[in-house]
């Protein structure tokens, strides 16, 4: 049986003009019933989190230190955190309120498609989401990476002090609370891109470290997930082609990874598995080092040449890959 085409329409498919436009508002509009006003206020509750830049760095930076089965290469949060002070600082968020600039701006960049040359290096990648270009997607990922941080134990100096003794657990709900809120809003603007797979999956982990991996909130995370993998394509090693080769790289961790955790809940649980092998070509990840991966290129062709004819290291490192694996 043949599907339906969709009949010519003089309404835009693509999200390629402003959100505060009334053309972007009717395609808003129809998939969610939230007004402008009220997407102001969900970011605007979602940038004050940064009152508590610092104790958020803090964390962003103890977590790509510690962390040996991280997703995400480490530099690529770290550049992102740090470049981001810029606009902290610029808007004085640590002691003042979002201004409706900020916001806007923020509701704007967010909303623009978000492309990746194949000639793009790691260490600009920042640069097309962070600082002036600050988007929610990022926003979503980095929140979720320290509340994962602070609930493993880790305390900035904010906590230290004895006074502070209950903002601990109250600051963990407000990061869970805001980088799920990102969800929303980037469900609302965004196409769905690289960064939109990282958030989801590092809001996934933050929900089950919250709610436990049998909770409604962490299953239906793993199944929206799913979703956007699917959505951007990265179940299949061609969609990879003409990306960068440490994007590729991480496309094929998060995909593993995701896959791991899905089967690990359909096996524990007796739930149906969410990402099918059957429909997947992806190649393991190379057993590199995130400093390699995000490193000169011609020193990470070198080190994929040194690998095995299966992909790993051939020094016996336990690498953030390994484990992955």
């Amino acid at each position: 049986m043949l599907l339906p085409h969709d009949e010519e329409s003089s309404i835009p498919r693509e999200r390629e003009v402003s959100v505060a436009s009334e053309r972007s508002d009717w395609e808003l509009t129809h998939q969610h019933p939230l007004t402008k006003s009220m997407r102001y206020q969900m970011a605007s509750d979602v940038l004050k989190v940064f009152r508590h830049y610092n104790a958020i760095r803090d964390l962003i930076l103890w977590y790509n230190e510690s962390n040996e089965a991280g997703v995400v290469p480490a530099q690529l949060q770290v550049d992102a955190i740090n470049s981001l002070e810029s606009i902290v600082d610029k808007h004085n968020l640590r002691h003042a309120a979002p201004s409706p600039q900020l916001i806007s701006q923020v509701l704007e960049s967010t909303s623009r498609p978000f492309t990746i040359a194949q000639t793009l290096e790691a260490r600009d990648f920042h640069i097309l989401c962070s600082g002036e270009n600050l988007r929610f997607e990022i926003i979503g990922t980095l929140l979720a990476t320290a509340g994962r941080a602070l609930t493993f134990g880790f305390a900035p100096d904010l906590f230290s002090d004895p006074s502070n003794r209950g903002l601990k657990s109250q600051f963990v709900d407000e990061l869970l609370r805001a980088s799920t809120t990102c969800l929303f809003l980037c469900t609302m603007l965004a196409t769905v891109n690289d960064l939109t797979v990282w958030m989801y999956y590092e809001n996934y982990l933050f929900s089950t470290m919250m709610c436990g991996y049998a909770g409604p909130p962490s299953w239906r995370r793993l199944g929206e997930l799913s979703t956007q993998i699917y959505a951007l394509g990265i179940h299949k090693e061609s969609t990879s082609a003409n990306v960068p080769t440490w994007l590729k790289e991480t496309r094929r961790r998060i995909f593993c990874s995701s896959y791991n955790q899905d089967k690990s809940i359909s096996t524990f649980l007796g739930r149906p598995i969410r990402i099918s092998k059957r429909h997947t070509d992806v190649s393991l990840p190379l057993d590199l080092s995130d400093e390699v991966i995000v490193g000169d290129p011609h020193i990470l062709n070198q080190a994929i040449q040194a690998l095995d004819k299966d992909g790993w290291n051939r020094k016996g490192r336990w690498l953030r890959a390994s484990w992955i694996v």
